[in-house]
């Protein structure tokens, strides 16, 4: 099952700017709501909503026609880590002090010959694009013998 995506909408009353962020993974909304709650505590006049992309547009012509106008949502507030390609799973000893946004499984062709855990050279960008992409496009490191893998067609989470 696919996560519903949100696009994040910030009005900035004491400047009148606002900014939109998004498409942001169901999962991750949170962690916006907790940014601008961080900058809320600190006196700051902000507003925020998590849209579904079906009313997105209301909120935008809403904005713009009481006179905002919009900037770059850096500029508003410190955006979050994106955790979207964050592995959710559990890891084995060896591997949990990867980094959980990069860790994929593969078949190891140096010292260990069987299937283990891995860092890849990028955050994880999906098993589509990994089968898509050419002969080293990717590299990952094998935790335990750390080989470099280049052959990330059949590399998974």
């Amino acid at each position: 099952m696919q996560n519903k995506e949100f696009y994040i909408f910030i009005f900035d009353h004491d400047t009148t700017h606002f900014s939109i962020s998004g498409p942001i993974d169901g999962e991750c909304v949170t962690d916006w709501l907790k940014a601008v709650e961080d900058e809320l505590s600190k006196g700051r006049q902000l507003q925020c909503f998590d849209l579904d992309k079906g009313v997105l547009n209301a909120y935008l012509r809403k904005a713009i026609s009481d006179g905002y106008t919009i900037i770059d949502v850096d500029k508003i507030i410190i955006p979050p880590r994106d955790t979207s390609a964050d592995y959710k799973g559990k890891l084995p000893k060896y591997a949990q002090k990867a980094k959980i946004d990069r860790v994929v499984k593969l078949l190891c062709k140096g010292g260990c010959k069987k299937i283990v855990w891995a860092e890849m050279n990028v955050p994880f960008p999906g098993k589509d694009i990994l089968n898509k992409s050419d002969l080293g496009d990717y590299t990952a490191q094998c935790l335990v013998c750390k080989k470099i893998a280049k052959d990330c067609y059949n590399w998974s989470r």
